[in-house]
């Protein structure tokens, strides 16, 4: 009888009370983690039984994945610490339960984990639809440009030295809700790192994903997402730190014109949460901070009930 060969890459994944789309995912992709024997690791941080009983039906048919259950939760960003190093394998994918790696990229991304690359980033939906090396003389040029998207739970591969550097405890108090961002830039501010961009898109999500951070918007990606900027000045000096911070608001449409009304309209923005984070907001978003003020004044009823004709119209065009 044959054995396996140890595997360069593992799939590990975080999840928190998403039993039916971490089934749809697995099930998704389990027949090309199949056909390369990719094992894959489940840190399930639920309140709930049912993720247990999800992965208890898919092991059955697949004997390498396992599973372990978190009581007490160890929260987002503890959950992270735990996931990344449970693998012990040359290179762990962090994949976002919500998340998938479509069918076939799996044999296009394997051949560069070859390379000895600290990590390889995998586009979703953003622009670069080629794969490329990015050098260490490349590296701060594409932070730069990229940080925004990294906050994606899925879009990076991690080698064994990014997993196994050691961080104090009051780097990871910078990196509130994006600890995964935080260790690649910990990574490159102290090391010289190797990396591949894969352009083409390699992963999805599932469009039955309901975010976390809906009522959460102004601390998560006002207050954290600052904070973890400008805690490395190393990499982005003042005037850069600000472009990045700004950079995710541009290519999200986060805080947008349409998504401040969604906010006014779920009672998420008001005046004294603008007042709050007045001052990084005014950075984080496009739009002027007027705006936002004058939106204040309308009110969240006003909001739903015009979206919500805005709706009947468009069903009856």
């Amino acid at each position: 009888m044959s054995v396996d060969a140890p595997a360069r890459l593992a799939i590990a994944i975080p999840t928190y009370n998403r039993p039916l789309i971490l089934e749809q995912n697995l099930t998704a992709m389990l027949p090309d983690l199949c056909r390369n024997r990719i094992p894959i690791y489940v840190s399930d941080d639920s309140t709930e039984t049912e993720t247990e009983a999800v992965i208890r039906r898919l092991a059955a048919r697949y004997e390498l994945i396992h599973y372990k259950r978190n009581i007490p939760s160890l929260g987002h960003d503890g959950n992270f610490f735990q996931t990344v190093v449970m693998p012990d394998t040359d290179y762990v994918w962090y994949l976002g339960d919500s998340v998938f790696i479509k069918p076939g990229v799996l044999n296009q991304i394997l051949p560069l984990l070859d390379s000895d690359v600290d990590f390889c980033f995998v586009n979703a939906y953003t622009t670069g639809g080629a794969v490329e090396h990015v050098s260490p003389s490349d590296m701060l040029s594409f932070l730069r440009m990229r940080t925004w998207y990294l906050t994606l739970s899925g879009a990076t591969i991690y080698g064994r030295r990014p997993r196994k550097l050691v961080v104090s405890d009051d780097s990871r108090g910078n990196w509130t809700n994006f600890p995964q961002l935080g260790l690649i830039l910990e990574y490159c501010a102290k090391r010289s790192a190797h990396s591949y961009w894969f352009g083409p898109p390699g992963i999805g999500i599932n469009a039955n994903k309901r975010s976390y951070w809906a009522t959460s918007a102004f601390e998560v990606f006002v207050r954290d997402w600052s904070k973890l900027i400008r805690s490395f000045p190393q990499l982005f000096p003042d005037d850069v730190a600000s472009e990045v911070i700004r950079s995710h608001a541009l290519n999200t449409g986060l805080f947008g014109f349409k998504h401040l009304m969604s906010l006014r309209a779920h009672g998420v923005l008001s005046r004294s949460v603008l007042r709050q984070f007045e001052e990084e907001f005014s950075i984080a978003t496009p739009l002027s901070l007027a705006y936002a003020r004058t939106l204040c004044l309308v009110p969240p009823q006003l909001l739903k009930f015009l979206a919500w004709s805005a709706r009947g119209l468009r069903g009856n065009s």
